[in-house]
């Protein structure tokens, strides 16, 4: 649960009232969340279907966007499979654009000490990150090495 939603529950707990109650102050039921979600969708422009199961799979990308692991994502949701957890991680293209361009980042670096001058069998010294960041090898096209000599 977020800060957010528990501050909403909370200024709520001593009303002695529903938090989501219909307009006229009665209990909400099936037919009026369907009627509900519908609404909702049409407004965004969606399918409208009132399909409140589409808030799980919400949550779910949601969270993967954000960078929670799969993991976490599952126990979150409660599922026992993590099989089933990634039928609900539906990325955007946005987000998957955005994964393939880490791999264009020049800070991702081979790290050690560093075994060649710069210059030397095709590597290049990186450039440093922080105080104690030690050497670091990266080759010219952006690559780390995969195997050493």
């Amino acid at each position: 649960m977020t800060a957010r939603l528990a501050a909403a529950l909370e200024a709520h707990r001593n009303l002695r009232t529903r938090v989501l109650p219909k307009d006229d102050g009665t209990e909400i039921d099936w037919h009026w969340a369907r009627e509900k979600m519908a609404t909702a969708q049409r407004r965004a422009g969606m399918k409208s279907d009132g399909k409140l199961h589409k808030l799980r799979h919400t949550f779910g990308a949601r969270l993967a966007m954000a960078g929670a692991p799969a993991k976490t994502i599952q126990e979150l949701m409660g599922h026992a499979d993590l099989q089933t957890t990634m039928r609900y991680l539906h990325l955007t293209p946005q987000h998957k654009e955005a994964a393939i361009r880490l791999l264009e980042r020049g800070d991702i670096l081979e790290t050690g000490p560093l075994e060649a001058p710069s210059g030397e069998d095709g590597y290049e010294r990186a450039p440093e990150f922080g105080r104690d960041s030690g050497a670091h090898l990266v080759t010219r096209t952006g690559l780390e090495p995969m195997f050493s000599a």
